[in-house]
């Protein structure tokens, strides 16, 4: 009897899906829209429909549906409370599913990237979280939520304290920063005087996604090159990363060394940020014990089919699986 098992990793602006099946050695990768459903103006039930349409596809490609699936797991974005747990667990198993597992995103680069299955994951991608489980399985969650948690990352807090240095420069009496002609590049306007109206034409129009793609590579751009704004900015999401990893590991037990993951886009496309050296001087001026952190190196919705496995995976098939990615 063919086991077939699958993988998911939501996020808000993308979504990726794993099918994999022993027997016959299938594996297949499906990438689909963003499912964080508080991006969504119908809430759960537009996230419903896209989950039911996506599924659609990608399993009535394999001419199998949900209850053909043995094991699955689920990683997403805007699962960080028990009512937000509950309510999308609804959608799954009216989808089909019969054996599930369910959970925010940022726990796949624990699966995805620990060479123990346990360890911190930190994502660093539209969104900020930082989440743990130890080698009991113990869980934790710090953050995720916002302003509501302090989430000094992610493109969701970066892209507007960008605009807002910016703009500040132009009325606040802000020091002169690199970022401030790319970004009128961007904006297409020559005058500060066009700015307020040239922002909000671009952050109301349809490519809004490629208008943060090109701040945050100008962000990144001014750091490297030693502007004082942009270093601030990243040392201050930095420092909010490490904190956070601080109160993983003060909360939960780890074997040493403790290994870090560092995914979502923005750490895996800047692996020298100023992000990642200011997070790592936190721990070492508030942490005593060994820790490692790592750049995920692989998707992490490789993550979630390991979880969906389980312990039925061997070191051998998942060294496999990742070497098909």
């Amino acid at each position: 009897m063919k086991q077939y098992f699958l993988g998911l990793d939501g996020g808000g602006t993308k979504t990726h899906i794993l099918l994999y099946e022993r027997e016959s050695g299938l594996f297949d990768l499906f990438t689909g829209v963003g499912t964080n459903y508080e991006n969504m103006p119908g809430g759960y039930t537009e996230l419903s429909d896209v989950l039911s349409q996506m599924m659609d596809t990608f399993l009535g490609k394999h001419g199998i549906t949900a209850a053909d699936i043995k094991s699955a797991a689920f990683g997403m974005a805007g699962v960080d409370s028990k009512k937000q747990h509950q309510e999308i667990s609804n959608i799954i198993s009216a989808l089909g599913f019969k054996k599930f597992e369910l959970n925010n995103d940022a726990f796949l680069g624990v699966w995805a990237g620990t060479s123990r299955g346990a360890g911190v994951s930190c994502v660093n991608g539209t969104g900020f979280s930082v989440v743990g489980m130890d080698a009991g399985g113990q869980t934790i969650q710090v953050g995720g939520m916002g302003f509501l948690t302090g989430d000094y990352g992610g493109a969701f807090w970066l892209v507007p304290e960008v605009m807002s240095y910016v703009h500040g420069q132009f009325f606040r009496r802000y020091p002169k920063s690199l970022m401030t002609e790319p970004i009128m590049e961007v904006l297409g306007i020559t005058s500060k005087v066009d700015y307020m109206e040239a922002a909000h034409e671009r952050f109301t129009s349809d490519d809004y996604k490629a208008v943060n793609l090109a701040i945050l590579k100008i962000l990144f751009d001014a750091a490297k090159q030693g502007d004082a704004a942009a270093c601030g900015l990243l040392a201050r999401s930095g420092r909010a990363y490490g904190e956070n990893i601080l109160g993983v590991l003060d909360n939960l037990s780890f074997h040493d060394p403790v290994e870090i993951v560092l995914t979502g886009s923005l750490f895996q496309k800047n692996p020298d940020s100023h992000v990642i050296v200011k997070l790592d001087e936190f721990l070492k001026e508030n942490y005593n014990k060994p820790y490692e952190i790592k750049i995920l190196d692989t998707p992490s919705v490789l993550g979630a089919l390991f979880w969906a496995i389980g312990d039925a995976s061997s070191a051998e098939e998942r060294a496999l699986l990742k070497g098909k990615m």
